[in-house]
């Protein structure tokens, strides 16, 4: 009732029941759950009394964590699902009762606590669902104990949440009495009581982005499956197909999993089409309302189910959560200390925060304890708590300076003996980053702008960030910068020439040369002789993946020259490896084979990986052209493997391709097939328009080879 009320006094008129119809139909919802609570029926396929509710929708899924859950109840006797709401706690806990009637002889009851709000109505309500009268001259717990006694019985307790100081002591107290009975509860926080077993609800599973799909595997997937299947019965003309799946598929990312989520999205089709709903997920507490009116009022709207939990919070938790908002991605407890610290929420009270936080579910903890995430519906509320208390300018400035420092502490170590795991680190922190470059963008903080696209663009094109890479560094430089000291100029042309390798890795060749000659001027005009080889070195690549081979010798050598004078070992085994590539593309295989060899002892001496990776992938490809197969095949996987250990799609893809060749060299036409097939997939991700070309050649080498022409 509490619940009905709220919803009847909140703010947003659009939040309220829309008619006194539908209020009463609420009304009338409630008291009937009430009256039926006391009442014990007998399911067909099972003598155990209960009242298990009779579901009007299917239930979808779930079938490991039905085992996995089952597994717990017969080993433990309080296991407590634990979640965020709208996870289908309560759902879940109703199907594995219901699938397990046999086992507990005398009955299985399900004791809904939403509607208590006093600690002395507890024992009450679950005396009344159980029909169990209270003794005269006892309390009603010592009725419950005596009525309860040896009998073999699972009480499901759901929504413990909002009560929990009460429900701990009493089902500790019917535990130790009653040595037969079970229970299974469902709480967005664990009771935290002794030999309590809590295990978290995962969100439904979402296809990965990478999967190759269609209706048939898709509709096997979890998520896809309850959105299809609630949104055919909300449209009768719906219907999963080969031109809609991709954006159930989105949808159901978009909204985490979260069945509640899911459900209120598919609700929707009666009006908006598939794309709409996308669009409107920009909003999706706007969007995500009007479930059913036998729903509790907080789980009829997206944004009524989180208000429920944080409403619960302490003063200090609660402003903590609305400030973790600001991370996109995911965050360490490192980054919330630095970044979220002030006279209100001291540094060293963060763990603690975060630690109950996360007992509220409230927060994720993954990658054991060292990372932790707010779900997206989470994160939008926090949002809008951090925008009420009038912070969220504050607090993301300090974001985007902390995350700009990471950048700038991982560039160095790029091309070091470390790269591995910084590029690791980067990739973790890369929503995170691409938030702080649009923060600082957005507040035209040009200086900190630039030096961020200046310091990423090398992890942006070895992990194969081109698309985004490119729209980050566009919007980077577009900001206003004039009158900049010569700090500034020299990282807008660091960001103008990382801008123009992105783009040439898609084949943007005019786009590309454009950028590298604006990062030219910018060196000319301040006299910086690296920087001047650098670009240099960058045109030269271009002309080479153009097919000027005359201009990419010039530039490649006039690059080369001016690193050995300046002592610049890495500046140096690029040229040197640029103009192995040109003696190759050109059929001068022995020259290519000795710059190749050359450059890489250089890499070796440096114990850049990358760069050792690329040059023992070329060396190999120079092998299969010479018909020394073996030993090609020895070095592209050698390489192929540091790829892979780093991440590097491109390199990946390209020693995939060489790969393919030998494989088919060797008369092994499938597993050339195979090597080509994801050397192929790897190119369309990247938008590497001039590797998807090449592809598509090799396959058309194999059907030749197969006899298709």
């Amino acid at each position: 009732v509490v619940d009905i009320v709220h919803q009847c006094l909140r703010k947003d008129p659009a939040e309220r029941f829309a008619s006194a119809q539908d209020l009463r139909n609420a009304l009338l919802a409630y008291k009937a759950s009430f009256d039926t609570s006391a009442t014990t029926t007998v399911t067909p396929e099972s003598e155990t009394p209960n009242n298990l509710p009779l579901e009007l929708t299917s239930f979808v899924g779930r079938e490991t964590e039905l085992d996995r859950l089952a597994r717990l109840l017969e080993e433990n006797r309080l296991v407590t699902i634990t979640g965020t709401g709208g996870g289908g706690k309560t759902r879940l806990g109703l199907e594995l009762a219901g699938r397990h009637l046999q086992d507990y002889r005398d009955g299985v009851y399900l004791i809904e606590l939403a509607a208590v709000t006093e600690g002395d109505q507890l024992a009450e309500t679950m005396a009344r669902t159980m029909n169990v009268r209270q003794e005269t001259g006892t309390s009603i717990e010592a009725s419950l104990v005596r009525s309860l006694g040896s009998k073999s019985m699972l009480l499901i307790i759901d929504n413990c949440e909002h009560i929990l100081e009460n429900v701990a002591p009493l089902i500790t107290k019917l535990l130790k009495s009653c040595p037969n009975l079970k229970v299974l509860a469902t709480s967005r926080e664990r009771l935290d009581v002794p030999g309590e077993t809590a295990w978290p609800i995962p969100s439904l599973r979402v296809p990965a982005p990478e999967d190759v799909l269609s209706v048939a595997t898709a509709a096997s997937n979890e998520a896809v499956r309850l959105f299809a299947e609630r949104a055919s019965s909300a449209s009768t003309g719906f219907s999963l197909t080969d031109s809609n799946l991709e954006d159930v598929v989105q949808i159901c990312h978009r909204l985490d999993g979260i069945p509640l989520a899911i459900e209120l999205a598919a609700a929707r089709v009666r009006l908006l089409d598939l794309k709409e709903i996308l669009k409107r997920l920009e909003d999706r507490f706007r969007l995500l309302r009007g479930g059913s009116r036998t729903s509790l009022p907080r789980q009829q709207t997206l944004k009524a189910t989180v208000a429920w939990s944080v409403d619960l919070l302490t003063e200090e938790e609660r402003i903590l959560f609305s400030r973790l908002s600001i991370f996109s991605g995911g965050f360490t407890l490192g980054s919330a200390e630095a970044i979220l610290s002030d006279d209100v929420v001291d540094e060293f009270d963060i763990l603690d925060h975060l630690s109950r936080l996360a007992d509220k579910s409230l927060v994720s903890v993954t990658d054991s304890g060292a990372r932790y995430h707010l779900l997206e519906m989470l994160r939008e509320y926090g949002a809008e708590e951090l925008q009420t208390r009038g912070e969220t300018e504050t607090f993301l400035k300090r974001h985007a300076e902390y995350f700009l420092a990471l950048a700038e502490e991982a560039e160095p170590e790029l091309t070091g003996a470390h790269q591995g795991a910084w590029l690791e680190r980067l990739a973790r922190e890369y929503p995170n980053i691409d938030q702080a470059g649009a923060t600082l963008v957005s507040l035209g903080m040009a200086g900190e702008s630039l030096r961020l696209g200046a310091a990423l663009w090398r992890f942006l094109f070895v992990r194969g960030y081109l698309e985004e890479g490119r729209q980050l560094l566009e919007s980077i430089l577009a900001v206003e910068t004039s009158g900049l000291e010569k700090a500034a100029q020299l990282a807008r042309a660091k960001a103008l020439r990382g801008l123009g390798t992105l783009a040439n890795d898609q084949g943007d060749y005019p786009i590309a040369r454009e950028r590298f000659l604006q990062c030219l001027d910018i060196y000319r005009s301040l006299d910086h002789h690296a920087g001047i080889a650098q670009v240099s070195n960058s045109l030269g690549i271009a002309a080479r993946d153009q097919g000027e081979y005359e201009d990419a010798r010039r530039l490649l050598a006039d690059a080369m020259k001016a690193h050995q004078e300046a002592g610049n070992k890495a500046g140096e085994s690029a040229s040197i490896h640029g103009l192995g590539i040109v003696a190759h593309r050109v059929g001068d295989l022995e020259e290519a084979r000795e710059r190749f060899d050359a450059g890489l002892k250089i890499r070796r001496q440096l114990e850049d990986r990358r760069g050792i990776a690329a040059l023992l992938a070329h060396l190999g490809s120079v092998e299969l052209d010479l018909g020394n197969l073996e030993q090609a095949e020895a070095l592209l996987n050698q390489g192929l493997d540091m790829f892979r250990e780093l991440g590097n799609k491109r390199g990946i893809l390209w020693a995939l391709m060489q790969l393919g060749g030998v494989a088919l060299a060797q008369g092994n036409i499938g597993e050339s097939r195979r090597h080509h097939r994801e050397s192929l997939f790897l190119s369309r991700s990247l938008g590497d328009k001039h590797h998807v070309a090449r592809s598509l050649e090799c396959f058309a080498s194999l059907n030749l080879a197969e006899g298709k022409p």
